[in-house]
């Protein structure tokens, strides 16, 4: 296992914690979140899959819109 599947697989597993927290709003920043566009969508959708109900927040800085 390479370093990067390590960091890779950390964020996994923190990504779902926090989806299973089921927080109401969770909000996204820091750099640029579009860059890593598929990463982001997957996260809402584990998001939503625990608590249907949440509202994500996403700040952008609006390079890539």
């Amino acid at each position: 296992m390479k370093e990067t599947d390590i960091h890779y697989s950390f964020k996994n597993q923190t990504a779902l914690w926090i989806a299973q927290q089921r927080y109401d709003e969770i909000g996204i920043t820091g750099g640029e979140p579009l860059l890593e566009f598929e990463k982001l969508v997957q996260f809402i959708c584990l998001v939503k899959y625990f608590n249907p109900d949440a509202k994500v927040y996403l700040y952008t800085n609006g390079i890539l819109l």
